[in-house]
């Protein structure tokens, strides 16, 4: 065989060789690449790699490997683990639907006991330990809440609710056992989107309570219009202070039921409650062991008449700012207040403009007190002073009674 052949036949040979391996990569059957899987799947970014997810979610779905990084995740295509992230909540399962933004509360019991001083004890829902550790839970998402089996709290539920400011609803109260809950301090501070709050669920009739502290409870809840406290037992209860503080939209309170017997503060209680018309129960308030009233109507511009004449402020010592900036009261009567311990009673009776009728007792100190109304005020025994008079003359021992506003 010549040279020239030989090189013929080894080109021959060599493309026959290439054409056969190309063929051979046509027809291999391919198949899906399978990813490892990842307990936050696609729907979560929180430290989990973007690629390595959507190629979870692909798998999940039969979907072929793509390349582009910026895919999106279809919620209308996951299952259940792709949505709800797991965990517990002081030992309590809980379940979170990112989608639906519902968090989900299981039964058990919860003891908040431990005492710390000076360290305030809370039962705060920010403490979730999440079964996914890369995920990162946001307050601020949650819209609902279910309780969906038996949960005791013992000892302290205070600030329970804090930090939910977008929460709309809470259901299941009737599962939640709170008859050994001791602190309620703050426990829906805050909730600026609850409408409602059903505590005739939360505390059910014939049943003893051991809560004493219930202040702040429903501060800042801007869009309660009312609220039912006919099963809401206060016989241990010895702070009020700012329980109803801020809530801008509280038409009207029925407080009959309350058992004010232990109370030592009211300070700021109704404070800053614009809308609030009319308070149903004061006239059997046990003010009896409170020392401090400061700011508790203040800001209730809404109000037109107060009648607190069964009020015992026998230890009262801070009257500060009490009825500041109810521009609408035209009627008030404090003829059985004791202001003789009162160290604090500055600006007590400032801005109220439309006052018109203020009836005072025997007891009363009106010296400091702030009273700006315009116009001159006649009394039964004849006197006719201007406010700044009245404050700098006032002798309760004869002075006392009631006085009209001569605008």
């Amino acid at each position: 065989m010549n040279k020239h052949k030989i090189i013929k036949q080894s080109k021959k040979l060599l493309f026959s060789g290439i054409a056969a391996a190309v063929l051979g990569m046509i027809c291999v059957t391919t198949k899906p690449v399978q990813a490892a899987t990842v307990d936050g799947d696609y729907p979560s970014t929180n430290g989990v790699n973007t690629k390595e997810a959507e190629l979870n979610y692909q798998a999940k779905n039969n979907a072929p490997a793509v390349k582009n990084d910026s895919a999106k995740f279809d919620s209308t295509k996951a299952t259940k683990s792709d949505t709800i992230e797991t965990g517990t909540w002081d030992g309590i399962p809980v379940e979170y639907d990112t989608v639906t933004h519902t968090l989900t509360i299981g039964g058990g019991t919860i003891n908040n006991t431990m005492h710390v001083p000076n360290v305030p004890n809370t039962l705060q829902l920010l403490r979730i330990d999440w079964n996914d550790p890369s995920y990162t839970y946001d307050t601020l998402e949650v819209k609902t809440i279910n309780f969906t089996k038996k949960l005791v709290i013992n000892g302290s539920a205070a600030e329970w609710f804090r930090f939910y400011n977008n929460l709309t609803t809470i259901n299941g109260f009737e599962n939640v056992d709170l008859t050994h809950a001791t602190d309620m301090n703050s426990m829906f501070i805050n909730c600026t989107a609850l409408e409602n709050i059903d505590l005739n669920k939360l505390f059910q009739p014939n049943k003893t309570y051991a809560v004493t502290n219930v202040a702040h409870m429903f501060e800042g809840c801007k869009k309660i219009t009312n609220l039912d406290f006919s099963n809401f037992d206060t016989s241990n209860v010895v702070d009020m202070s700012g329980m109803f503080n801020g809530d801008i939209n509280l038409t009207q309170l029925d407080l009959s039921k309350f058992n004010t017997s232990n109370v030592t503060n009211m300070n700021a209680m109704f404070s800053d409650c614009p809308k609030l018309t009319s308070i149903k129960g004061l006239d059997k308030f046990d003010t009896s062991k409170v020392t401090s009233m400061g700011q508790m109507f203040a800001y209730c511009s809404s109000l037109n008449k107060l009648d607190l004449s069964n009020f015992n402020t026998s230890k009262v010592t801070q009257f500060y700012f009490m009825f500041y900036r109810c521009t609408n009261l035209q009627n008030l009567n404090i003829s059985s207040f004791d202001m003789t311990h009162a160290n604090f009673n500055f600006n007590m009776f400032a801005s109220l403009p439309n006052l018109n009728t203020l009836v005072l007792g025997k007891k009363c100190i009106m010296a400091n007190t702030g009273l700006d109304t315009p116009g001159k005020w006649a009394s039964d025994s004849g006197n006719m002073w201007t406010s700044a008079e009245l404050m700098n003359n006032y002798d309760g021992s004869i002075d006392y009674g009631t006085y009209d506003n001569d605008k």
